[in-house]
């Protein structure tokens, strides 16, 4: 499935307002500003034909030569680094270094569609927590509630103790 209209080369969005209830769309890829608007899906589709299809009419009667969304030709940024290797890169294969960039473009595009897998780690954090029973002898733990032990420390300043009931000190 796709969210996109395709008419003469030209790809258009589809939108959606749900307070209107209306569909509509933008010629993507083009300077110029070209909008339909349709209630369904098949009247959108009809909708952005005709609107590429006037746009080209629209060019031809004044003159000017319609854009096209793709010319074959783009700017690509990058680190100064990144372009330093990659023209020592090309310079070593013997070859332009358009055609780098052209290889790099093809296998980003047609690598049997791979997709990267993201992993989440997830990681534990282990808190010390001392527990001091009726003698005041501490006992280091992992929990921060003892019901054996009725006094309860997390904190470097010392103990706590309140009535002998657990109190936790941050």
């Amino acid at each position: 499935m796709t969210d996109t209209l395709s008419h003469k080369g030209y790809i258009g969005s589809i939108e959606h307002d749900l307070e209107a209830g209306v569909l509509y769309g933008k010629v993507m890829f083009l300077a110029d500003s070209v909008y339909y608007q349709g209630s369904t899906l098949p009247e959108l589709k009809k909708c952005f034909e005709n609107a590429i299809d006037e746009y080209i009419e629209t060019c031809e009667g004044i003159g000017k030569e319609p854009e096209k969304p793709f010319t074959g030709s783009f700017n690509v940024r990058m680190s100064s680094d990144l372009h330093k290797k990659l023209a020592y890169r090309a310079a070593e294969d013997g070859c332009k270094l358009n055609a780098v960039v052209v290889l790099a473009c093809e296998q980003f595009v047609d690598a049997n569609r791979q997709r990267k897998v993201i992993h989440n780690h997830t990681h534990e954090h282990v808190s010390y927590f001392y527990h001091f029973d009726m003698e005041g002898q501490g006992v280091q733990s992992t929990s921060p509630y003892s019901v054996t032990r009725p006094y309860l420390i997390h904190s470097s300043e010392g103990a706590s103790k309140r009535g002998g009931k657990e109190t936790m000190v941050q």
